[in-house]
């Protein structure tokens, strides 16, 4: 529940590596799951990954002014 379509993730990967995505509604009867767009490999991926990884943040645009 507190991941939002539009919200970006940062990961760690298994072998240490940085990783973002960002979390989109699922397809079809999981729409209102939190799935992310990540580009992984040869080419971007739409899945329910959000905790495959060890999150290490979590961010979201508000829309206000940085003043």
């Amino acid at each position: 529940a507190d991941y939002q379509p539009g919200d970006v993730v940062a990961w760690t990967l298994a072998n240490g590596q940085a990783h973002i995505g960002i979390v989109v509604p699922g397809p079809g009867i999981h729409r209102n799951e939190p799935w992310v767009v990540h580009s992984m490999g040869s080419s971007p991926k739409w899945e329910p990954a959000l905790f495959d990884f060890h999150p290490r943040g979590h961010y979201r645009y508000t829309g206000q002014d940085v003043k």
